[in-house]
């Protein structure tokens, strides 16, 4: 396996771990904005237990490389928010 592939499923396990710390409507949030393309359409609304179907693990494992680092940091705010 080479370096950068490591790194790249380093980073995707954390944030899988950070987004099991997180609410279910956080990760609603998190669905609508890195999930499949119709949890983000427009006319498409998501109820909880519409989200709770949806594996994090998956949408984590097929977000694009390019929205990695930026999921990552907005999920580290949503943590940190919470102790403020």
């Amino acid at each position: 396996m080479k370096s950068a592939d490591r790194i790249e499923g380093l980073r995707r396990a954390r944030l899988k771990d950070r987004l099991k710390l997180c609410t279910v409507p956080e990760r609603t949030i998190f669905v609508r904005m890195y999930g499949p393309q119709e949890a983000t359409n427009d006319d498409f609304m998501l109820n909880i237990e519409q989200i709770a179907k949806h594996n994090m693990n998956e949408v984590v494992d097929k977000m694009p490389l390019d929205r990695l680092d930026w999921a990552l940091k907005q999920v580290a705010r949503t943590l940190e928010g919470r102790d403020e």
